[in-house]
């Protein structure tokens, strides 16, 4: 190789090491909670703000020298706990998906971080609000599941993400499945998988849901108004009706017993 060739290829070999070493100029992206927490600390008190402070120093310094999972666990509840005491939720459940990650053999920890973010999914103001707090509970719940599988309550939870917010009905009808082979009992999972027999026209096999659920609790009144509902339309008033009647005699309570009423006066205007 000729020196100018080997001069050129020196040259440029300093130049990527010195791109590759030198501290990058851009810095790393906050998270939305990130943004957040800042913004709170900004508009709190004083006081609390250091408090708030002081605890995040705590558990920085731990995670930087690898101290015992089990110490910054205890800094992370204890961010937890001052965030939801700022009224910062969001920010809170976020320090909880945080902390499961300290113990990932523990499936609870990702269980409840993914009920925390489920359920401020309906508090969320705007679109991408929603959609992260949709994964973040996505991901809990998956992460929780393969550690336990028989979790049927967060199954369900999670196959109502994967229906509800993501449109991935048969991934969701999948797992509601396995909650109703588990236990027939679950009344969620079998007014969920009804439903969707009602929606692909299955209708036989959505009335046997309906009914199966209200075998079991003759007072969910859900369950009987879609009961009864499913058979009206597929030409069985009669039994619509017997169906609702017996709700009537059974409800505890006078609201359900006038909505029972309003819908049989629907079916018969005479009565």
């Amino acid at each position: 190789m000729k020196s100018p060739q080997l001069i050129a290829l020196i040259a440029a070999i300093a130049v990527f090491l010195a791109l590759w070493l030198w501290p990058s100029r851009v810095p790393d992206v906050d998270t939305r909670y990130e943004v957040l927490a800042d913004s709170a600390l900004a508009a709190m008190s004083a006081e609390q703000a250091e408090d708030i402070r002081t605890l995040q120093k705590a558990l920085d310094k731990a995670l930087n020298r690898s101290s015992p999972a089990g110490e910054a666990k205890g800094l992370y509840a204890q961010l937890d706990q001052a965030w939801q005491n700022a009224g910062l939720e969001a920010v809170a459940a976020e320090q909880a998906r945080l902390a499961a990650d300290l113990e990932p053999r523990d499936a609870d920890a990702y269980g409840q971080a993914g009920d925390r973010f489920y359920a401020l999914i309906p508090e969320a103001g705007e679109d991408q609000e929603r959609v992260d707090y949709v994964f973040r509970a996505m991901f809990g719940y998956e992460k929780a599941l393969e550690l336990n599988p028989m979790d049927l309550d967060r199954k369900v939870r999670l196959a109502t993400l994967y229906t509800d917010h993501q449109g991935n009905i048969m991934q969701g009808v999948v797992l509601l499945r396995e909650v109703a082979a588990a236990d027939s009992s679950n009344a969620e999972a079998q007014m969920r998988l009804g439903r969707f027999s009602l929606m692909s026209g299955q209708i036989d096999k959505a009335l046997g849901r309906f009914r199966s659920v209200v075998r079991q609790d003759s007072l969910n009144l859900p369950a009987r108004i879609f009961l009864a509902q499913t058979l009206a339309n597929a030409g069985r008033e009669g039994e619509a009706e017997e169906v609702l009647r017996k709700g009537l005699v059974l409800a505890p309570d006078s609201a359900s017993r006038i909505e029972i009423t309003r819908l049989l006066d629907d079916m018969d205007p005479g009565l």
